[in-house]
C-alpha cells in the first residue's frame, strides 16, 4: 500500500470524457452542474471521477478513488474514517502513482482535463505543471497569497475596509510581548496566518491563557493579534470573479457559530437592508481587486458586526466556501429559466475570463429561509445504522424540507473526529429553519454510539 490507494472503482470508457474532483465529502454534488457545459466542450458525455480521503456515503453512486495512507493500514477500511488535512491529502494525491496513471490514461482520449478542488495547493505540482490540466478556481500562486491572513489584513486596510486594530507577532515570545504591551489583562483575538472555520483562532484575556492554548503551546510560528470585538452578528458573503468588472455577488448570510468555529450558515441575513448593502459594497470592492490580480472563480468573505452596527472585515476564503453547494442549489430553484448555474459561471470565468451577457441579472433573493449545519463525530464514535437522505438536496430546496446528507454507512467507526452529516433545511421562516435544524441534529447524533473493542 505504498501508493496510499485504499479503493478504486474507476473504469475508463473511450466514448466518455472525464473531469476530476479532489477533496472531501462535503462538496460531492458541485460537479454535477458542469456536466452540460463539459458535454458541449468535449462533444460527448462527461463523467466525474471523485478522488477522496475517505469512503463516500452508502447512497453515493459514481466513479471514485480513496487515497489515505493511514486508512490503507486499517483492516476494516470501508467501515473506518480517518480525517486528513487538505495539505496532507493533496500531498498524498501528488505522490500517487495510481492518480498519475489515471490522469495519463484520461489525457490519451481527450485534449485536456478539468479539475475541481476544495482549495488549491502547492502540493499538486505534477498537476499544475501539466499544461493540459485546468483547475477550476484560482491559480496556486494566487490561492497561497490570498489564503494568508497577514496579506488579507493588509489588503483590507489598503482597500479602506474596516479591520480591528492588529499587529503581527513573529513568534511565541513576540506574541506574549505584544499582548503585554497593547492588551495586558484585556480580551484580544489571536489567529494563525492560515486556517479556516475557526481553526487556529483563540480569544484570550491573559498571558497565562496564551501560554495554555494548545495550538500556541505546540507551535512557535507567526500570529496576528488584534482587538477583540464583542460582536452581535457574523455575516458571510460569497461571489464569483470573472474579471475586474464582472463579479457575481451571491447574497449575505449569517454564520452559525459554536465559539470561534463555523458550523454552518443561515439565509437570509437578519441584518438591515442598509447594512447588507454596505457588506455587498465591500464584497464587490474586494472582488474587483481580485479580478485585477487575475483571480478567477469563487471566493467568500466573513465579517463581524458590533453592538453599534459597525462592520469589520474578518477573513477571505479564496475558494469555494462551506455553504457554496447549498447556494448553488438555492440559485437553481430561484434563478430565471435559462440562466447559468453558479458552477457554470465559475467555468466561464476560468475558461473565458467573462460570464457572457448576464450584466443586467441580479440574484433572486427568494421568498423562503434555508440553512446548512455541519454535525461532526468524535474519535471513537460508531454509526449504528445506515441513513439514506429523506430528500435529495435540490428537492429539499424546492419543497422546503430538511434532509441529512453525507451520512456514513452502518458500522462506520471514527478513528479520528470528522464529518458525520450536513443538515440542509429550507422553510418559510428563519425561526422554523432553526427549530428544524435542532431537531435534525438530535436525530443524527442519536445514530452514534461509543465504540469499544
Amino acid at each position: 500500500m505504498k501508493d496510499s490507494l485504499v479503493y478504486s472503482n474507476v473504469s475508463l470508457k473511450k466514448n466518455k470524457s472525464y473531469m476530476l474532483y479532489l477533496g472531501g465529502l462535503k462538496y460531492l454534488g458541485i460537479c454535477r452542474f458542469l456536466k452540460k457545459s463539459l458535454r458541449k466542450y468535449y462533444n460527448k458525455n462527461t463523467e466525474v471521477i471523485y478522488i477522496l480521503p475517505n469512503f463516500p456515503p452508502c447512497h453515493f453512486k459514481g466513479n471514485y478513488v480513496v487515497l489515505n495512507k493511514k486508512l490503507a493500514k486499517v483492516d476494516d477500511k470501508m467501515n473506518s474514517y480517518i480525517a486528513l488535512s487538505s495539505d496532507t491529502f493533496y500531498k498524498t494525491v501528488a505522490n500517487s502513482t495510481h492518480v498519475r496513471r489515471l490522469v495519463s490514461n484520461i489525457l490519451k482520449n481527450q485534449k485536456d482535463l478539468f479539475v475541481q478542488l476544495y482549495k488549491d495547493s502547492p502540493k499538486l505540482t505534477f498537476l499544475a505543471k501539466n499544461k493540459k490540466i485546468k483547475f477550476l478556481g484560482p491559480q496556486v500562486r494566487l490561492f497561497a497569497k490570498y489564503d494568508n491572513k497577514l496579506f488579507q489584513h493588509k489588503m483590507a486596510d489598503k482597500l479602506g475596509i474596516p479591520v480591528p486594530k492588529w499587529v503581527l507577532a513573529k513568534n511565541k515570545t513576540d506574541l506574549l510581548r505584544l499582548y503585554q504591551k497593547h492588551w495586558k489583562n484585556r480580551k484580544a483575538f489571536i489567529t494563525a496566518l492560515y486556517g479556516a472555520g475557526g481553526r487556529g483562532c483563540a480569544v484570550v484575556k491573559s498571558k497565562d491563557e496564551i501560554m495554555r492554548h494548545r495550538h500556541i503551546k505546540k507551535q512557535n510560528k507567526k500570529y496576528i493579534i488584534s482587538d477583540y470585538i464583542s460582536f452581535t452578528d457574523s455575516p458571510t458573503t460569497s461571489a464569483i470573479v470573472a474579471n475586474e468588472n464582472e463579479i457575481f455577488f451571491n447574497g449575505v448570510m449569517d454564520q452559525l457559530l459554536d465559539g470561534p468555529k463555523n458550523k454552518g450558515s443561515i439565509y437570509p441575513s437578519k441584518l438591515s437592508r442598509k447594512m447588507q448593502h454596505k457588506i455587498e459594497e465591500y464584497t464587490l470592492r474586494i472582488g474587483k481587486h481580485l479580478g485585477k490580480k487575475r483571480f478567477r472563480g469563487f471566493f467568500s468573505l466573513d465579517f463581524i458586526v458590533d453592538k453599534k452596527g459597525r462592520i469589520y472585515f474578518s477573513e477571505i476564503n479564496p475558494r469555494i466556501g462551506g455553504t457554496t453547494l447549498e447556494k448553488i442549489y438555492f440559485h437553481e430553484v430561484t434563478k430565471k429559466k435559462g440562466f447559468p448555474s453558479l458552477p457554470e459561471l465559475e467555468f466561464r470565468s476560468v475558461t473565458r475570463n467573462t460570464f457572457g451577457n448576464i450584466s443586467s441579472y441580479r440574484i433572486n433573493k427568494g421568498n423562503f429561509s434555508w440553512a446548512r449545519f455541519t454535525v461532526s463525530a468524535k474519535k471513537g464514535d460508531r454509526v449504528i445504522k445506515s441513513h439514506l437522505p429523506e430528500y435529495p438536496e435540490l428537492i429539499a430546496f424546492k419543497k422546503h424540507k430538511s434532509t441529512a446528507l453525507c451520512c456514513p454507512r452502518k458500522g462506520m467507526t471514527y478513528l479520528t473526529g470528522g464529518l458525520m452529516s450536513n443538515i440542509v433545511c429550507a422553510k418559510k421562516s428563519r425561526a422554523k429553519v432553526k427549530q428544524e435544524l435542532k431537531k435534525a441534529e438530535r436525530a443524527v447524533l442519536k445514530n452514534l454510539q461509543k465504540f469499544s473493542k
